[in-house]
């Protein structure tokens, strides 16, 4: 790791002490916290507890790098980066052209789709992380314009790149009409989608985490069970194509709060379950979609007018329960006496949503569509270990390249933004 890397770490890690209002207490204090409160509940109490403030699950801002080891879980960090080397991975298979380019039930077809089975649930990870991390929080809303701000440099400098320098606009002709959406509007315009709903979840945050900490375990567990039964078994049942409650396959703001609601459930009641039960669980919940892609099972959902499609998505209840053992594991990983490790997981994990600004950028997107096509030809071991070669020389490249801005936005001090346009919004507006 480079001296710069390490000095642009640290220099990040301000930016949370200038944001926030309320000093990060240890998290045994946050625990007591937590135990107040549902003790509050049990006897009627329904005042509010002080939180420690913890960071955004998409914010780029992170702690002090000394006091990682006390304040960040480590391992949730690991597995935000897991999480988005996995989306790379799902793009290479599905936009690169692999999945469709593989003959149909041949060795080729299910290795690859066993790989977009074991990666499909980092969508869901993220939401879950969300809400993980955040219920005990205090939720700056102006913190959301620091990660717009990335949107708008990387839809901006992507777009400008297509649409002046002469090798990018071959490969994608941009119209004005688009520059102009792509460039001021790229949350209303859903150039990126994960953004776009998860901007719309950040500002009932607030909100959500009253409405958690008012119920008791047994309330919360009900609101889980309501989730899951209505947005995932439900829809998972209903036949052909019909959409009964509007999740779009996960691809909607309302699944991202679901997952938050969960999410929360598990930071404030972890699941007691063994190890070897989680494991467990975590493995059948990627076999048993996969096997419903074998020749005879597809023929049966065919039949019955059921879309396969149904196990591999991202409010399947498979993927949903993939995606929950998967933070339940990392929640309990430890890195003990290694700084050196904790600051690197830090910074990619400071960086890790750029990755996906980057090279799921629409015009990114369709310039390596059927790129990798030619990988379903090999042999399918090979197959698969070139995609994960890609997938990880692909979430680097990335890395590398958000440097620049990560210097940048720390010249022009980027970070004060949002408390410069909170000061305005307070002084002009809601005082008058």
């Amino acid at each position: 790791m480079s001296q710069n890397s390490l000095d642009s770490f640290n220099e990040e890690n301000k930016v949370n002490k200038e944001l926030s209002k309320k000093p990060i207490n240890s998290e045994e204090d946050s625990l007591k916290n937590v135990n107040i409160k549902e003790e509050g509940n049990k006897k009627g109490d329904k005042e509010s507890i002080n939180e420690y403030q913890k960071i955004p699950e998409l914010s780029n801002i992170i702690s002090n790098s000394k006091e990682i080891v006390k304040e960040r879980n480590i391992g949730i960090d690991l597995l935000r980066i897991i999480a988005m080397y996995m989306i790379v991975i799902l793009h290479i298979l599905g936009q690169g052209g692999i999945l469709s380019n593989s003959k149909k039930f041949s060795l080729s077809f299910y290795l690859a789709w066993l790989l977009e089975t074991f990666a499909y649930c980092s969508v869901n990870v993220f939401g879950l992380i969300s809400g993980y991390v955040m219920i005990n929080s205090n939720v700056n809303q102006y913190k959301i314009i620091l990660l717009w701000l990335n949107v708008f440099y990387y839809s901006t400098i992507i777009t400008l790149m297509f649409k002046y320098i002469p090798y990018f606009s071959k490969l994608y002709q941009v119209t004005t009409h688009y520059l102009i959406i792509s460039i001021f509007f790229p949350t209303i315009s859903r150039i990126y989608w994960y953004f776009s709903a998860y901007f719309g979840m950040y500002f009932f945050i607030p909100y959500l985490n009253k409405l958690i900490h008012s119920l008791n375990q047994k309330e919360m567990k009900n609101l889980c069970l309501t989730i899951i039964i209505l947005f995932t078994i439900l829809d998972f049942l209903a036949p052909g194509k019909f959409d009964p409650f509007s999740i779009t396959s996960g691809y909607t703001t309302i699944w991202l709060i679901s997952l938050y609601i969960i999410g929360a459930y598990l930071k404030l009641y972890p699941i007691q379950l063994s190890k070897k039960k989680i494991l467990l669980f975590y493995i059948i919940s990627i076999i048993f979609p996969w096997i419903f892609l074998l020749k005879f099972l597809n023929e049966f959902v065919s039949k019955y007018k059921y879309n396969a499609d149904l196990f591999i998505q991202f409010n399947s209840p498979f993927i949903l329960l993939n995606a929950i053992m998967l933070v339940t594991i990392f929640s309990e990983f430890k890195i003990k006496k290694n700084k050196f490790l904790q600051k690197f997981i830090g910074i990619l994990g400071l960086q890790s949503f750029n990755v996906y600004l980057i090279h799921t950028n629409p015009l990114v997107f369709v310039s390596y569509s059927n790129s990798f096509k030619h990988l379903a030809n090999k042999n399918p071991f090979i197959m698969d270990l070139l995609v994960l070669v890609y997938a990880l020389g692909i979430f680097f490249s990335c890395i590398i390249i958000d440097q620049i801005r990560f210097n940048l936005f720390k010249i022009l001090k980027v970070h004060l933004i949002p408390n410069k346009i909170k000061n305005i919004i307070h002084k002009y507006i809601i005082r008058k």
